[in-house]
């Protein structure tokens, strides 16, 4: 008969361990890391004081090592490593810890006594088994490798990653040497080198852990497993899934040259990615495949010599910060909740074109009811022609089952040509043309067909909201919430509340975008937002270029070069210019001169059909395979000389830091960190900078000041360098630490 062990029994039974608890509970005051022990079986429970998650800090490593060396020449058959924390193992190292790295010297000594840590681990005269029962990342995953055994829960909450590359570092406590050696060099490249999560399903497959249960069964399963693992015959075939992949690979793996053949794919693949822009992907291959065929020392040492590469990098510096951006942001936004509120269980949208119907498709996604509405049924059916798709991009993505799919939309979206069915919904989100007498006119029709509690909302991108919500009979309801094109994947929502916009009806706001899986950032209330504001001038700075004689192309891969992920004017395209010039038309009307548009913008009027990529014609030509220069443009030019790259780049680039600075003078939002997420995520500002203020600040605000005011002499107005940009030149300020 099988014995069941169950945890909460563990905990209670202590039999003949009464002099070793009484040294256990003198070593470790902190009771970070506890064991017990019942029945020669030990567990070893992780539960970090004051915090939902456990980070593998350098203190949680100390009394780790701690009870290790206790418990070592214990008389048990097994010990279970796992997390006191529902639904949390290990989320990873401590990155503040990471960042307050001063040298090459102190990231060695920090490896390497985690490398002692989880070599003894490795060592013990007994089987380990971790149990990961949620995040298992990084430093998290490391500590999982050193078990003999890893039993993950199937969980929405297991997520099992090597996420290291994302910060501009790799897996330093042997996790390119030990999951390579585990599972094999390619499988293991594609969790190293990505950094992407991966569930208990897929890491079973991929023998990254040995057996996967649901919790209820976790007791069992688990006596079960202690059982097997004591034939040796069940070990050998734990080892052989653990590396069930084609002979092809096995071969390829074997022999030098099909190594190479492995690493220059896997690298080709990195640098389509990447473009060379982040050093920490290539850097783990490099060491990964050199490793794979040494001793597992020579390996370690390898791995460590690739970790102090990349750890004292701007690159490393920026990324690490970017991540800790996030959390301040998450901080903020939770801050701005308020835990009474009702969640939104249904929603409404006005306007079924491709942003409506991209809204709609999230919120259909995160199960929350839609009622889709527009003037005919034709834009109507389009719009759930355009969900479709959506759901047939998460289908192939593997996000859903095909019938699941099918059976949530049919379950969640629902379409209408008049306000029917809007008296049940909670929060309605316009999202028509750009025109304020029209928007007007609906939240007018919109308010009497709506219940009192009803929040309304604009996704207006840059009309004025509190213009809007002058004719409504209760504007304290009216927000803005405005999501970027295309709205079912960018990340950031620009939360603008009215004037007399109510906390709750914020809360809500940010409360539903962070249900949607996004990045609310809230944003005072000015002509173009926050990223349009400071997206436009560098647009239309690209173009006043082409009307003084520059090259399209030139001009876009400038940009990209930069670290853009789409040139200026490909964006206009895919934006569309009619779009894309009504916006600039906005901010020209909000703030005069500075924002002028030139003159070459009147003269594509002219132009037939030229309104970007939807009509095949913009600043490119897309009637062919290979879209290419719309030649076009040149005869709307007024001269033929081309620039130096640095002017170009610093005209388009320095344009947009004196608007953020600006704004964020204005306080168009509160931090700095709001606004270069928000820039990030919103317009694609390059990660590996660290966000347009973190950029501006290691180019020196001083060297800025000066190259912004020659360009303000031979340009004129648009370049004069703010106040907030002469107070931290001039006082040797800085925006961050």
């Amino acid at each position: 008969m099988k014995k069941i062990i169950k945890t909460e029994d563990l905990k209670l039974k202590t039999k003949n361990t009464e002099s070793f608890a009484a040294v256990f509970e003198k070593t470790l005051k902190a009771a970070q890391v506890s064991y017990i022990e019942s029945d020669g079986i030990g567990v070893l429970s992780l539960d970090q004081l004051n915090s939902k998650v456990n980070i593998l800090s350098i203190s949680i490593l100390k009394e780790f090592n701690n009870v290790i060396d206790l418990i070592a020449n214990q008389k048990i058959s097994v010990l279970i490593i796992r997390s006191n924390k529902k639904d949390q193992f290990i989320a990873g190292a401590n990155i503040n810890e990471i960042n307050a790295i001063k040298s090459v010297d102190d990231a060695r000594d920090i490896l390497m006594k985690g490398h002692a840590l989880f070599d003894k681990i490795e060592q013990l005269p007994f089987p380990t088994i971790a149990i990961i029962n949620g995040p298992c990342l990084g430093g998290g995953l490391e500590l999982a490798l050193a078990c003999t055994y890893r039993i993950a829960l199937i969980s929405d909450a297991v997520k099992i990653a090597l996420p290291e590359v994302n910060l501009g570092i790799l897996p330093g406590l042997g996790g390119t040497q030990r999951l390579t050696r585990l599972i094999g060099l390619s499988n293991a490249l594609s969790i190293i080198v990505t950094g992407k999560n991966i569930n208990a399903k897929k890491a079973l497959k991929l023998g990254v852990v040995d057996a996967i249960c649901h919790e209820a069964f976790l007791d069992e399963r688990l006596a079960t497993f202690i059982t097997q693992i004591k034939s040796k015959k069940y070990k050998t075939i734990v080892e052989q899934k653990r590396k069930n992949y084609s002979k092809l690979m096995k071969f390829l793996e074997s022999n030098p040259i099909g190594r190479i053949i492995i690493h220059n794919m896997v690298k080709k693949q990195i640098l389509a990615t990447t473009k060379g822009k982040y050093p920490a992907p290539l850097e783990a291959l490099h060491v990964s495949c050199k490793g794979y065929p040494k001793s597992f020392k020579k390996g370690i040492q390898i791995e460590l010599d690739g970790f102090c590469r990349l750890v004292m990098l701007d690159t490393t510096k920026n990324l690490i910060h970017l991540f800790l951006m996030q959390e301040y942001v998450k901080n903020i936004n939770n801050s701005l909740v308020q835990s009474k509120d009702q969640p939104i269980t249904h929603a409404g949208i006005i306007g079924a074109g491709l942003m409506g119907a991209g809204i709609a498709s999230v919120l259909s996604y995160r199960n929350i009811k839609v009622r889709l509405k527009d003037i005919d049924w034709g834009s109507l059916l389009n719009g759930v022609k355009s969900i479709q798709k959506i759901y047939k991009q998460l289908v192939k993505k593997r996000r859903l089952k095909e019938n699941d799919a099918e059976i949530k939309m049919m379950q969640t979206v629902s379409t209408s040509k008049d306000y029917s069915g809007f008296h049940k919904v909670d929060l309605v989100i316009e999202a028509i043309v750009e025109n304020m007498s029209i928007k007007k006119a609906v939240f007018k029709d919109l308010e009497q067909n709506v219940s009192k509690d009803c929040i309304l909302a604009t996704n207006t991108s840059s009309l004025s909201i509190n213009e809007m919500a002058k004719e409504l009979k209760h504007p304290e309801r009216f927000i803005g919430i405005h999501f970027f094109s295309p709205a079912n994947r960018m990340p950031l929502v620009e939360i603008i509340p009215s004037k007399t916009c109510k906390k709750e009806v914020i809360s809500k706001a940010i409360s539903l975008v962070k249900r949607m899986k996004k990045t609310p950032v809230v944003v005072k209330e000015c002509p173009g937002f926050l990223v349009n504001r400071v997206l436009i001038p560098y647009v239309v700075e690209a173009i006043r270029c082409i009307e003084e004689g520059e090259k399209i192309t030139r001009v876009d891969k400038l940009m990209t070069t930069f670290g853009m992920p789409i040139g200026p004017l490909a964006l206009c395209d895919e934006v569309g210019l009619d779009i894309g010039f009504s916006v600039a038309k906005v901010l020209e009307d909000g703030y005069g001169e500075r924002m002028a548009l030139p003159k070459i913008l009147q003269k594509f009027e002219g132009l037939d059909n030229c309104l970007g990529k939807k009509t095949k014609r913009g600043f490119y030509n897309y009637s062919g395979k290979k879209k290419k220069e719309n030649m076009e443009i040149y005869s709307l030019c007024d001269s033929s000389k081309t620039k130096n790259k640095k002017e170009i780049e610093d005209r388009l680039i320095l344009i947009m830091v004196n608007e953020a600075l600006r704004c964020l003078e204005e306080n168009i939002v509160n931090s700095a960190e709001e606004l270069d997420l928000a820039l990030i995520y919103g317009m694609g500002f390059p990660p590996f900078l660290g966000g347009i203020l973190m950029y501006a600040q290691r180019r020196g605000f001083k060297k800025i000041l000066q190259d912004l005011s020659t360009l303000s002499r031979q340009h004129g107005i648009r370049f004069k360098p703010c106040e907030k940009l002469k107070d931290l030149a001039e006082n040797n300020k800085k925006l961050f630490n």
